[in-house]
Parts: structure tokens; sequence; C-alpha cells
């Protein structure tokens, strides 16, 4: 069989079975290969449907930019830092507000003893 746009041709094996509902044979065919123009050998098909990956890139990177997803363990442990970072900023702000609590807490006992 041969493509018409691109003129590329295509092996299939083809078998006749009959249909006996509509009484009439029909054909059953199996896709086998591409066929080399210069060889005339059946190059076979790989089996699998859709594109193949570009081998150049790193697959495990095309696979979660193609899902637009990220799996759960890395959802996870983004957030693990994102809490990590989030207490020692927490804590940080505590010991500030200590510090200042204690220093307004001294001004005022200042200004009501000189009273």
């Amino acid at each position: 069989m041969t493509n018409k746009k691109t003129g590329k041709k295509y092996a299939y094996e083809s078998v006749s079975v009959w249909n006996p509902e509509l009484k009439q044979p029909r054909a059953k065919r199996k896709y086998l290969g591409v066929v080399d123009e210069e060889t005339g050998e059946i190059i076979p098909s790989s089996k699998k449907r859709g594109r193949k990956p570009n081998p150049d890139k790193n697959t495990a990177e095309n696979e979660e930019k193609a899902s637009g997803r990220r799996t759960y363990k890395k959802m996870v442990e983004d957030m693990q830092k994102i809490i990590a970072s989030r207490d020692d900023e927490i804590k940080q702000l505590k010991a500030a507000n200590r510090k200042l609590t204690s220093k307004i807490n001294r001004i005022e006992s200042i200004l009501n003893n000189d009273d």
C-alpha cells in the first residue's frame, strides 16, 4: 500500500475471513512495517503506538514536562522544605519580638519610676 501524499510504501498482511451474518467475505489486515525503497525489504514496526521519544533529551524530564504535573512525592518534599524555612523565619521573628517587648517594658518601668 502506498501513501499518496508522502509516497511511502507500507506492508500489510491480508487474510480473507467469511462473515456469516452478511454472507460476504471480509479482509482482516495486520500492519507489518514500512517497505525500504532501496532494498525492497520490510522494516518491521515497533509494535508501539504514538511517536517515538527523542533520545537526545532526558526521558525523565520529558515525562514530567509532558504530563504537566509533578509526582506526589516531589510535591510533599517541596512542601516540607517550605514549611522548614517558614519555621525558621517564625523562630527568628519570635526572638526579635521578645527583645522588643523587653525593651518596651524597660522604657515603661523607667517612665513609671520618674512619676
